[in-house]
């Protein structure tokens, strides 16, 4: 789990790569907010293909909830595709000192995730 040890003021990112194929779990990685902030939006980026039937699945989380509202929006990729990753609406999301944001990977197509994969949450410090 790591601390944000950012400046006081302006947005910040929360970022995040796997090199290798993803694979389906929980709490990839965590961050504990040390101010009040907001989630401004997320964005997920893959260099290279998944294989197999399905496609891939990130999820973003605040204390273990999704931040898209009722579990749609979460950011997906078609098997075959390559490059950013739809990403619906989410939830806006205030945050307070001790919070923890998480993301887990919940779906991956058939024989193998995705590679070369770019995640980065935007925050905004209120």
């Amino acid at each position: 789990m790591a601390w944000l040890r950012e400046p006081l003021d302006g947005p910040m990112t929360l970022d995040d790569y796997v090199s290798g194929a993803l694979t389906v779990g929980t709490l990839k990685k965590e961050w504990v907010v040390d101010q009040p902030c907001e989630i401004k939006g997320v964005r997920v980026d893959s260099g290279g293909a998944g294989a197999g039937a399905g496609s891939s699945t990130i999820d973003v989380l605040v204390n273990g909830v999704t931040i898209f509202t009722g579990g749609v929006g979460a950011p997906t990729i078609a098997t075959a595709s390559t490059g950013d990753w739809t990403v619906g609406a989410s939830a806006l999301v205030s945050l307070k000192a001790g919070d923890v944001i998480s993301y887990s990977v919940t779906a991956i197509p058939a024989t193998s995730g995705h590679t070369r994969t770019k995640l980065a949450i935007e925050l905004e410090r209120t």
